[in-house]
């Protein structure tokens, strides 16, 4: 941070703390402390600070005896600082057949924010500092980030905070060495293993004597890049909000014909598949795809699938999954976490054509025999059509008649009584063969959150 240069260490901790707004002064907090040089310099100085500690250690069992140690160093610290103490620890095993560094942070982070509930205690505190931080940019590019993978790590990240960020290694070191504070090392920090480890060991000394200094560098441009990303956020809800025609629960669609038209429409694409975890790879094939009657479709590792079909382009961010929900009788039935289906009977109801909707439909509850069932359609079911008065009509035909593309076809439910009858295909059509009569006694009314 320049112009700070003249202060003492923790004075500059504190000023990058209030400057980025992480803590309150005397702030509760959960510090993860893993008993190397970074996380003891960081827990020493938020203590002389006064902030009030909640020392929080996970211990992985990758080096044995040598995380046994390390768990004990730092719950002897916390005992001797007053500061509580909270380990969690996983066995060695846990680790076969997975990617250590991945499952070790997924763990990790897992387990702070449990802690953070039970303690009722907003904010966690990490570690990382400069060097942390020019490692993981560089990390970032080898993969081939965006403007977010560029700018680094934040100092806030929800209930995330790092202090240190700015600070070089170097100067951590000093610090402890003057104050004569003792940590832990780890001796798997000095193994080419890990990418990261290779960076800072082979790559970053290069670095340094091509141009010395570099770093400096680096974390200017993390700067500019984060307010750049920053801006280019708000700019993509925009584009969001001007391309978005359509959207409920598991649904969203755009109009893909104005994104293909406006100048920044590629941008916006590329940015919603980053979000989406669509690969990059798709963006090229999505672009160039032609305005075409035959619907496209992606999907990614999470179940999600976007498809484009003349001017629609369609994301469906939640997984498919069957339905099939038995109705005894009248009532109100849970489809998912936020969708409900509705039964209800009315006496001697005269239709009103003002209240039938895509999500609502009034049928002849005396010709329905229960027990009904809510389920996903099925290739060869048929519906007497209102649209045909009164003849039958294939559910497929239906469907198309109507432009559903795939996903939305294979999602569309039906409620069908004991017989197998249809009575309804909720946001599509009721059957002709429940319609209400002008001698019709008791009317059910059918509601669906579409």
């Amino acid at each position: 941070m320049p112009g700070l240069k003249n202060l003492s260490l923790p004075s500059r901790v504190q000023q990058f703390i209030e400057k980025e707004k992480l803590l309150s002064q005397g702030q509760s907090i959960i510090c993860a402390v893993s008993g190397g040089l970074d996380s003891i310099v960081l827990a020493t100085i938020l203590k002389n600070l006064g902030y009030k500690l909640n020392v929080a250690h996970f211990n992985f069992g990758l080096r044995e005896a040598d995380s046994i140690a390390d768990e004990e160093f730092v719950k002897n610290w916390a005992a001797k600082n007053n500061f509580p103490f909270y380990g969690k620890s996983v066995d060695k095993a846990h680790f076969e057949g997975k990617s250590v560094q991945e499952e070790a942070r997924k763990l990790r982070y897992e387990w702070f924010t449990n802690l953070a509930e039970i303690l009722q205690i907003e904010t966690i505190c990490t570690a990382h500092q400069a060097d942390d931080q020019i490692e993981t940019i560089f990390l970032q590019m080898l993969r081939g980030t965006g403007l977010k993978g560029m700018r680094g790590i934040l100092p806030k990240q929800e209930n995330l905070i790092r202090p240190l960020l700015f600070i070089k290694k170097k100067e951590l070191e000093s610090y402890a060495l003057q104050n004569k504070i003792t940590w832990r090392e780890d001796a798997s920090n000095q193994k080419t293993d890990y990418k990261r480890n290779k960076i800072r060991l082979q790559l970053l000394p290069v670095l340094e004597n091509i141009s010395p200094g570099f770093e400096e560098v680096i974390q200017r441009n993390a700067e500019k890049i984060k307010l750049y990303e920053e801006a280019t956020q708000v700019y993509y809800h925009q584009l969001y909000v001007l391309f978005i025609i359509n959207k409920n629960i598991d649904f969203q669609g755009f109009d893909w014909k104005k994104i293909k038209e406006h100048p920044s429409g590629k941008f916006f694409l590329m940015e919603f598949l980053s979000r989406n975890q669509f690969p990059f790879d798709s963006l090229a094939e999505m672009w160039n795809s032609l305005f075409s009657t035959e619907c496209k479709q992606w999907k990614n590792g999470e179940g999600q699938v976007i498809e484009i079909k003349e001017n629609q382009f369609n994301f469906w961010p939640i997984e498919f999954e069957p339905i099939e929900i038995e109705i005894i009788e009248p009532g109100t039935f849970s489809v998912s976490t936020e969708k409900t289906f509705t039964i209800s009977v009315i006496e001697n109801y005269k239709v009103n054509f003002s209240e039938i909707r895509k999500d609502v439909a009034f049928v002849d509850f005396s010709k329905i025999e229960f027990p009904c069932k809510l389920r996903n359609w099925e290739q060869g079911d048929e519906i007497f059509s209102f649209g045909l008065k009164g003849k039958k009509r294939k559910v497929s035909d239906l469907l198309t008649h109507h432009k559903l593309t795939l996903e939305a076809k294979k999602r569309t439910l039906k409620l069908e009584d004991k017989q197998g009858r249809i009575i309804w295909i909720p946001g599509i059509e009721s059957s002709f063969q429940f319609k209400v009569e002008e001698n019709s006694k008791l009317t059910a009314k059918l509601s669906y959150t579409l």
